[in-house]
């Protein structure tokens, strides 16, 4: 059944810490998550309307999200409530990497970059030496990492951020995504189709033919082997390890990010509150459309007693979960007592004769 998204906002970054623990965030500081795969997704309260470009967990329930303005939202319980750290870095936010549960990176505009020691609470900046637009960044250990962004560059370190080299790409391209699987194998994207690949670390970059002119803004490769790429409406793939890429045109929005936790779970997502799940190593399959809302109406929200599903459809079953996934309540009536629940946020899974809708409540 395909659900309309209700909000229309862009979704800018997906993050999976499990094959069923993910989150995605965008403009408008909209956050929403799942905890079973991506069948069904609710919307968290992240305390703020700018603008959110990246989102990452060092485990279900420790993770950070970035944006404009230097924003860095925090959470330790899987999203129910994020803090607005104090970053004191003075531009816009593209990306965030945790390598641990207190080491972490960001990177973003004019060439900014901070590190964190402590799981995000305070931050120290990174001398990145070039004053252009970073768009990603990406470690493969505590100290092994990449960052890439316009006018081509590619910078890497090997002591935490402690100070970065920058390489030669070759291009002048803007680079939108890196990705490494090693300290020596990596690849990165950006506009007008470009895929670079590197095996020895990034001292030398060697091009791929994706076989598409538009802007790349995602790849993903989970072994030597395989990887994805994402842009405008297009996902492409490769079992080769890029030697040859297939596109294949998914939806008519446009995509912004790909994440993969093995080579059989992977999501992708995009303007109008788009997000597509693949299965298995030969389709690309649209989930549900998020809604915030669903097509139910929870009432009083946040409820402390008692609370009411308002529909004109006959109710089959009506699951609540905690956002960890586990089911804490099941009923078939359109009220019922939420009195014995802890405080929190969590999903109402509605099931009627006409399918399946979510919505989030907040217990007080």
């Amino acid at each position: 059944m395909t659900q309309a998204s209700g909000t229309g906002a862009a979704l800018n970054s997906v993050y999976f810490a499990s094959a069923t623990h993910g989150w995605a965030v965008g403009s408008g500081g909209v956050i929403v998550a799942t905890t079973d795969g991506g069948t069904t997704w609710g919307s968290l309260t992240s305390g703020t309307s700018v603008q959110l470009n990246s989102v990452n967990f060092s485990s279900l329930s420790s993770g950070l999200a970035v944006g404009s303005g230097g924003t860095v939202l925090k959470t330790t319980n899987g999203g129910a409530a994020w803090s607005n750290v104090t970053s004191s870095i003075p531009f816009n936010l593209t990306s965030v990497c945790l390598t641990s549960g207190t080491a972490g990176f960001v990177a973003g505009d004019m060439g900014g970059a901070g590190v964190t020691s402590n799981g995000g609470s305070t931050w120290a900046g990174m001398a990145t030496n070039t004053a252009n637009g970073l768009n990603c960044i990406s470690f493969v250990s505590n100290t092994q990492g990449a960052i890439c962004g316009v006018n081509g560059v590619i910078l890497k370190t090997t002591n935490g951020g402690g100070s970065w080299t920058s390489q030669s790409s070759g291009l002048t391209v803007s680079f939108n995504s890196i990705k490494f699987i090693s300290a020596t194998e990596g690849w990165v994207a950006g506009n007008g189709g470009t895929i670079l690949h590197t095996t020895n670390g990034g001292t030398s970059w060697t091009a791929q033919t994706s076989g598409v002119t538009t802007h790349l803004m995602s790849i993903f490769f989970t072994d030597a082997l395989n990887g994805w790429a994402a842009g405008a409406d297009k996902i492409l793939s490769t079992t080769d390890g890029g030697a040859t890429w297939t596109s294949s045109v998914v939806t008519a929005n446009f995509l912004s990010d790909i994440f993969f936790v093995d080579s059989s779970h992977g999501w992708a997502v995009g303007s109008n509150g788009t997000i597509l799940k693949y299965s298995g190593q030969s389709s690309t399959t649209a989930l549900k459309e998020y809604n915030p809302n669903g097509a139910f109406r929870l009432f009083p929200n946040p409820a402390s007693s008692l609370l009411t599903i308002q529909t004109e459809e006959d109710i089959n079953e009506v699951a609540i979960y905690d956002l960890f996934g586990g089911l804490v309540k099941l009923e078939k009536e359109k009220s019922f007592s939420v009195a014995g629940l802890s405080q929190g946020v969590y999903l109402v899974r509605l099931s009627t004769e006409n399918g399946i809708n979510t919505a989030r409540f907040i217990k007080e």
